[in-house]
């Protein structure tokens, strides 16, 4: 698939168009069938690796941008937000996400080059909802409870400062984690928030 878009293969591409044609269908159906009751859309590609971006910007602007731009576009013509999914280190993309109208990116990956959700709050919390940056790359399995709590406190008072964070793993939950742990997430959110939930 990067060989394809690297020498933009016809096939590759014909693909991709109608795929997105596909996608814009589908939820247009559903968001007018909705009438307006669907706040929040999550769609999403991988545009980055552990180290960096797995495209140039240069090529995401010439394939993918004005793509994504109709979706978004069309998922705030029926007054919904967007959340995109991109793993990995996309922070050279970010600024044209914001551009053409993403409103949260997830996952956020603390362990991902320039993906410390505390920078990225402070580069970009006034243009984009951050998604994610509970760490599940080792943090969350090897973390005692008291410092899941402590990362769950700092997270929600800086990262969230003024809106614009959604707390949540960067990725799945991963199998090898303890179920203490687990719950010390949880727990610690339903701390914060004065004990309003129960699980």
């Amino acid at each position: 698939m990067c060989i394809d878009i690297a020498l933009e293969d016809p096939v590759y591409l014909y693909i991709v168009q109608k795929r997105h044609r596909f996608y814009m269908e589908v939820i247009e159906r559903v968001l007018q069938a909705a009438k307006r009751r669907i706040d929040l859309v999550l769609c999403g590609d991988d545009f980055g690796s552990q180290r960096g971006l797995l495209i140039s910007p240069e090529k995401f602007n010439l394939l993918f941008a004005a793509k994504k731009q109709e979706f978004f576009d069309l998922i705030h013509h029926y007054s919904a937000k967007v959340s995109h999914h991109c793993c990995g280190s996309s922070l050279k993309l970010i600024p044209r996400f914001i551009e053409i109208g993403m409103d949260a990116i997830q996952t956020i990956q603390p362990q991902a080059a320039g993906m410390n959700p505390y920078s990225l709050k402070e580069q970009f919390g006034k243009q984009l909802t951050l998604h994610g940056a509970v760490d599940v790359q080792g943090w969350l399995q090897s973390a005692t409870p008291d410092e899941i709590e402590k990362e769950i406190y700092q997270l929600m008072d800086v990262v969230g400062a003024d809106g614009g964070y959604i707390l949540s793993p960067s990725h799945n939950i991963q199998p090898d984690t303890p179920l203490v742990n687990v719950l010390a997430l949880y727990g610690a959110v339903r701390k914060y928030r004065g004990n309003k939930f129960s699980f």
